[in-house]
């Protein structure tokens, strides 16, 4: 067996991971929102909505 399909990661762990990236995310759009101009914004906000959202669909995925 293979050692990396061995690993179980409890969801509760996957969980608070997530939610911990899904707030540094949050703070960087904030701080993208309120430094920079809207040029720049128009640059680095879409990557970091994308990664919003993804962490977003991952969280909705876990178990309760």
């Amino acid at each position: 067996m293979n050692a990396i399909a061995a690993v179980n990661v409890d969801p509760q762990f996957l969980r608070h991971d997530l939610i911990v990236e899904m707030a540094r995310v949050e703070m960087a759009i904030e701080d993208i929102r309120s430094r920079r101009s809207a040029a720049e914004q128009g640059v680095l906000l879409p990557a970091l909505e994308q990664r919003r959202s993804r962490i977003c669909a991952a969280l909705s995925r876990l178990p309760a």
